[in-house]
């Protein structure tokens, strides 16, 4: 099984990375997981998530809409 490291940026929808959600993150083959704790007065709208694969400069990005 193959192992490697992608670093995760938490944005919110200012568009200000949230240091405390944002991290490297183990991958195992291709899976790994992440919880991001939203506290009640993180902002709402659009939350961007993107990841970076280390080794390869890949990138991707998702985005999670948060409502109050």
């Amino acid at each position: 099984m193959e192992h490697g490291v992608i670093h995760l940026d938490v944005t919110d929808p200012e568009g200000g990375t949230i240091a405390h959600y944002s991290e490297n993150l183990l991958v195992d083959g291709a899976v790994t997981t992440k919880l991001v704790p939203l506290a009640l007065n993180d902002k709402t709208g659009v939350w961007r998530l993107r990841v970076v694969d280390l080794p390869s400069g890949g990138t991707a990005t998702a985005e999670l809409q948060v409502d109050p």
